[in-house]
């Protein structure tokens, strides 16, 4: 998201929700449970926060560890892959820690989440995340991130 400056940040970084934590026992098997919690929930929130916090959220955000977990569910659960991470956690300003890059999942829940974000709109309406198409510097991110998965894979591979 580009923000003008921090402050702009801080005023609407509120209107985006971590998803920080989402775990389903390997025990567990009940077919697509994964998606449809992420899909019930994704419908609620709003509603819900509204009641609770006197706001409604715009876009749900959440970080997934490549070398972990694949993201299937947030993927099933239509959610929009943006790239990765550079590998900072979120209160490295400095760049002085790196860690493992995660990869970045949003799911919109307003049309208009950017403008939103960006402080240009105050209302909105819910939409579906496969309304909103992917701004330029998204689609160019995502072909970059798959040229170097594929580059990856194919040096392991060869070896």
């Amino acid at each position: 998201m580009d923000w003008l400056d921090q402050i702009d940040r801080s005023l609407r970084l509120n209107l985006v929700v971590n998803n920080t934590r989402f775990l389903i026992f390997p025990w567990v098997c009940v077919k697509n449970l994964a998606s449809k919690s992420l899909s019930l929930a994704a419908k609620r929130i709003r509603s819900d926060w509204q009641k609770r916090y006197g706001y409604s959220p715009v876009l749900l955000e959440t970080f997934v560890n490549p070398k972990k977990y694949r993201g299937t569910c947030y993927q099933a659960a239509n959610w929009i892959y943006l790239g990765k991470t550079a590998g900072r956690g979120r209160m490295d300003r400095h760049t002085k820690r790196l860690l493992t890059p995660k990869d970045i999942y949003v799911y919109p829940l307003a049309a208009d989440f950017r403008s939103q974000l960006k402080g240009r709109r105050l209302m909105s309406k819910p939409v579906h995340p496969t309304q909103i198409r992917p701004t330029r510097q998204e689609r160019r991110r995502k072909q970059r991130d798959l040229r170097e998965e594929q580059k990856r894979q194919g040096d392991l591979h060869a070896s």
